[in-house]
């Protein structure tokens, strides 16, 4: 049962209910994480239960601790945390029911998008797990669909949807980050759902403790070989390079402050906007190697979910540092150390003639 102390420590884990799911990526990080203070899996008392049920024991404390590795931030802090970082996202409402979607649509004032919310997919549109240019007057009823389809696909009911503003014009591009032996890398490249098909990228490792230049961000737009849809291509309207290339520095600034806490990170599709209309990220993922252990109480875990992503984006305020471990109860603390200010002087524009021809990439 349930003894009221906070879990502080992986050592204070002995002699308490432990729960997580057999054979999982947590069972195994739990005997790791035990191993590395002297301990065993004999030391404490595992519970081995699916991890909606891990949930409600905690939640109801039934269990001492919940060990989950689930180090995603939660859609409204991953929006947050690109707009505390300069880089314009969608205008979105979370949803739950169908009764709650249309208003919201009705607020965005214009066709939407709709996305299931979970962090057990990667690939939403596989499962119907997105739908595009709907009215508000449909939202309801595609809500309702999506849930079946989803549950039939996956065997789950999802509880969280997100309606989206549809941006309906502009190139779709990928940024992400990439992490080797050789260092810190950035990656911007053609996006959307072809991503992968097109394989349309270009590598750059990132200075030790600077940002991406501008310049340097402008060059590595142009070494793609797509480069041409975004500079103009047949007729079309130019887009909004400098915007582009501002957003890659932006990322940079945020890869640079969080260090080796950002795991993994993503924005696809970051939708440029025409000449001088900017960038919308309508979405990504970002993956923090979280400090801590799964409280002691649901008490404590409704604290450390407060410190979590909006902490670092709203105000980069460190939240609860307690022991490191590879697994967490949706704890997202900032790190901590300085950057430079949110400004890279006077940035000159990226070169919008077509008569370079464009380099192509061999990443």
């Amino acid at each position: 049962m349930l003894d009221g102390l906070p879990v502080k420590t992986v050592a204070g884990l002995k002699g308490r209910t432990v729960a997580f799911a057999r054979g999982s990526s947590s069972n195994y990080m739990i005997v790791a994480a035990l191993d590395k203070v002297g301990l065993s899996d004999a030391d404490i008392k595992p519970a081995f239960v699916s991890p909606a049920d891990a949930r409600a024991a905690f939640v109801g404390g039934k269990v001492g601790a919940w060990v989950i590795r689930d180090p995603y931030l939660a859609p409204a802090g991953l929006t947050a945390l690109f707009d505390r970082f300069g880089i314009t996202p969608a205008r979105e409402r979370v949803v739950r029911t169908s009764a709650d979607a249309e208003q919201p649509a009705r607020d965005l004032d214009s066709r939407v998008v709709l996305k299931l919310l979970s962090n057990r997919i990667t690939h939403k549109s596989d499962i119907g797990g997105v739908a595009v240019g709907l009215a508000a007057d449909e939202i309801g009823a595609r809500l309702t669909r999506m849930r079946c389809d989803v549950e039939a696909a996956t065997g789950f009911a999802p509880d969280t949807f997100l309606v989206q503003e549809m941006v309906s014009s502009g190139v779709e591009m990928i940024v992400g980050l990439h992490r080797d032996q050789l260092g810190t890398a950035i990656l911007p490249g053609m996006g959307g759902v072809t991503a992968e098909i097109l394989n349309d990228t270009v590598l750059r490792m990132l200075p030790t403790d600077a940002l991406l230049s501008h310049r340097d961000a402008c060059e590595m737009i142009r070494e793609l070989r797509t480069w041409p849809l975004l500079d103009g291509y047949r007729g079309r309207p130019r887009a909004d390079v400098d915007a582009l290339a501002a957003a890659l520095v932006a990322f940079s600034r945020m890869v640079l402050q969080l260090g080796e806490r950002l795991v993994e990170a993503e924005i696809n599709p970051l939708f440029v906007l025409d000449s001088g209309r900017g960038v919308r990220a309508a979405d990504g993922v970002a993956v923090l190697a979280c400090r801590g252990v799964a409280a002691a109480s649901a008490h404590r875990a409704r604290s450390i979910h407060a410190h979590s992503a909006s902490a670092i984006a709203s105000t980069g305020t460190p939240g609860p540092k307690v022991a490191a471990t590879p697994f967490v109860f949706r704890c997202c603390a900032s790190a901590a150390g300085k950057i430079p200010p949110n400004t890279t002087g006077i940035a000159a524009p990226c070169n919008a003639s077509s008569s370079s021809s464009p380099s192509t990439s061999s990443t």
